[in-house]
């Protein structure tokens, strides 16, 4: 059996080694310089860190590169494979941030709409209530938070008139 089946059976069974990582590292090292004697093992390799990256997070992933790069010291051409999985933790962090940015954007959306609603709604109240809404008590509802609204429609449903509502 090669070093690249070993060490993925071995990876495989490992799951979610965390807190453990250093016993497995020992165990993998004879492994991995295996397969990187192999020229032909590299692209296997960079398949099982991914992997690992992907299962175990970031921070335990930082140790298994840590072992990596030390193994690699010894291959010249194994400093190819450690750019590879830098630009594959970029390409990740911005993706990562990318969908942060989004799923942020969405939730700040939806908050300025459902504002947006609450506005709208209170001035319409306060129009069929009491009458035309003076541009002052306008400016202020379209500056108040939910707080606030909410505080502006306790008021126009209490309120006889635009003056008593305006001196609130």
């Amino acid at each position: 059996m090669s070093a690249c089946v070993r060490l993925g059976l071995l990876v495989l069974r490992s799951g979610r080694a965390q807190g453990q990582p250093d016993a497995l590292l020992l165990r993998w090292k004879s492994l991995v310089r295996e397969m990187l004697a192999e020229s032909t093992e590299r692209g296997a390799l960079h398949v099982i860190l991914v992997y690992i990256f992907e299962v175990w997070g970031a921070q335990e992933f930082e140790r298994v590169i840590h072992m990596y790069a030390e193994i690699a010291r010894d291959y010249p051409s194994a400093g190819d494979d450690m750019e590879t999985i830098a630009q594959m933790l970029r390409r990740e962090g911005r993706a990562e941030g990318r969908a942060e940015g989004r799923n942020e954007g969405r939730a700040e959306g939806r908050n300025e709409g459902q504002a947006e609603g609450q506005r709208a709604m209170l001035l319409s109240v306060i129009q069929q209530r009491l009458g035309a809404v003076p541009e002052a008590v306008r400016a202020q509802v379209e500056a108040a938070d939910a707080a606030g609204l909410q505080r502006w429609l306790v008021r126009a449903l209490a309120c006889a008139s635009v003056e008593e509502l305006q001196a609130g």
